[in-house]
């Protein structure tokens, strides 16, 4: 709710493009992975409670907030959640309570919308995959150790509300409700993807990241999202912008696409002061994917060596995050790749000596 009071008062300040970068991109980083936990947690005992209100309870539970409140509305939101302290007040409640609330004041099954959102570990990915003429649409719970990985929930539905950015269209579309609790509007909007897409034009679902989920694009929709990423008079929010660059670099580790689409998005920001300052976030998020533990040392040396090859040295202010990741990479993780000298002399490279990439190429062609 802070936030919804500071965007009321100081709308300036775009209090919700902060809230994405730090809570909701937190916290979709923080339930990726198979050792995360359900907001709701059972404690028999009240020393459990500090082991449960974690940053996981705090940041997706205050994105599941915010994805409800967007999908009844924020007036109807703030309605129900009158009545819920006023029917309450003075007395314990637990959270169907206040699930109950707002679905009698909006007049949605909200409570067995929440309860997968609540009660189950993990969150979803929204999966493009074919041309043109083949799309298929999938979900699955999304892992940051991959698409394979063991403890996939793959049986779970989460109930997610989509809405689409158009390229042509000023308004947004949707939202439809995928494995809904009164219906699945799965077939419905897999039409109308398929229609944009043999339009040829380009769309952007979850539109400004209020659905908790990521979504992975074919990569023709990938490219053509790349068009619309320039932050001056560009068609995407700054939000959007954040959230296309977070689901692909995020949905290039884990496996689910290649990190060449992150880079075609990356160029797309095209080389100015406001584009730095934007990818800045960029370099942060790299920095994620390139101390992640569990990633293969010659993953994050082809991806470096590719981002690097994109030629993004000139309006990258904050480079150094690249040249730290590397640094703080183990040895023993060096020697079994003989990926750090390359990743050295190439970063010495950016902006003054491209010739350097020949040599480096041909010493450590395992990176290509």
């Amino acid at each position: 709710m802070e936030f919804v009071a500071l965007d009321h008062l100081f709308p300036e300040w775009k209090a919700w493009d902060e809230f994405v970068q730090s809570v909701y991109n937190m916290a979709l980083s923080l339930d990726s992975l198979a050792s995360s936990h359900p907001v709701e947690v059972h404690v028999t005992h009240s020393d459990e409670i500090n082991d449960v209100f974690d940053a996981i309870s705090y940041a997706k539970g205050a994105s599941n907030i915010r994805m409800l409140s967007h999908y009844i509305g924020l007036e109807t939101f703030m309605k129900g959640m009158r009545l819920y302290l006023t029917r309450h007040a003075y007395g314990n409640a637990v959270s169907e309570d206040f699930w109950k609330a707002l679905a009698e004041v909006s007049g949605k099954p909200l409570l067995e919308f929440m309860e997968t959102w609540t009660k189950v570990i993990g969150f979803p990915i929204l999966q493009l995959q074919g041309d043109d003429n083949t799309l298929t649409m999938t979900t699955r719970r999304f892992l940051a150790s991959g698409a394979n990985a063991t403890g996939d929930s793959s049986t779970t539905k989460w109930p997610m509300p989509v809405t689409a950015r158009v390229e042509g269209t000023d308004e947004v579309q949707g939202p439809w409700v995928i494995h809904g609790p009164e219906k699945d509007e799965s077939e419905a909007l897999l039409e109308q993807i398929k229609n944009w897409s043999a339009a040829g034009k380009w769309f952007k679902l979850n539109v400004d990241q209020f659905g908790f989920y990521r979504v992975n694009y074919t990569p023709e929709q990938w490219e053509r999202l790349a068009s619309g990423m320039d932050p001056v008079g560009g068609p995407l929010s700054a939000t959007d912008r954040l959230g296309l660059i977070s689901d692909s670099f995020a949905a290039g580790k884990a496996g689910y696409a290649s990190i060449v689409d992150s880079l075609r998005l990356v160029q797309g920001f095209g080389d100015h002061d406001t584009a730095g300052t934007e990818l800045h976030y960029v370099c942060l998020t790299l920095y994620v994917i390139m101390t992640v533990s569990n990633l293969l040392f010659h993953r994050v040396c082809c991806m470096a060596r590719a981002f690097l090859e994109f030629g993004f040295g000139s309006n990258l202010m904050s480079i150094g995050s690249l040249l730290s990741a590397v640094s703080s990479l183990s040895t023993e993780n060096v020697q079994e790749t003989g990926g750090y000298s390359w990743m050295g002399c190439r970063a010495l490279g950016i902006g003054s000596n491209r010739n350097v990439t020949g040599d480096c190429v041909e010493n450590h062609g395992h990176c290509q």
